[in-house]
């Protein structure tokens, strides 16, 4: 093979090389931008009430972990499903607080601050 031709090979190959990776380089940083994006709420966090309908415990036995799943139904008249690690269980039909987060998307996610607190009983 003649030496030019060697060189212009090389030089092709060592540009689509760099090329390659500059695309690899890329893509994970737009990726780590879109998952960014999606995990970080977009503004303050709001109060969120509502009703428990169901729930149901689930315990990862290798993990030693214990994950509650609420379907709450909201006082907007929305129903939710909620995920917790909370360690107490509420009962059906337990007015419940919950906090709504949105991301940039508009994707809302909830999260379980536990009971609605009772209002302080009048004194006699």
């Amino acid at each position: 093979m003649r030496d030019e031709f060697r060189k212009l090979l090389s030089a092709i190959q060592f540009a689509a090389h760099h090329l390659a990776m500059a695309i690899v380089v890329i893509l994970t940083l737009l990726g780590c931008v879109a998952w960014l994006i999606w995990e970080i709420p977009s503004g303050p966090a709001r109060e969120a009430v509502g009703e428990v309908r169901t729930r149901w415990a689930q315990t990862k036995r290798d993990m030693l972990q214990h994950t509650l799943t609420l379907q709450v139904h909201l006082d907007d008249g929305r129903h939710v499903v909620v995920t917790s690690t909370f360690p107490q269980i509420p009962a059906i039909g337990s007015r419940v607080l919950l906090r709504d987060e949105s991301n940039l998307f508009g994707y809302h996610r909830y999260y379980w601050d536990g009971l609605v607190p009772q209002p302080p009983k009048p004194a006699p």
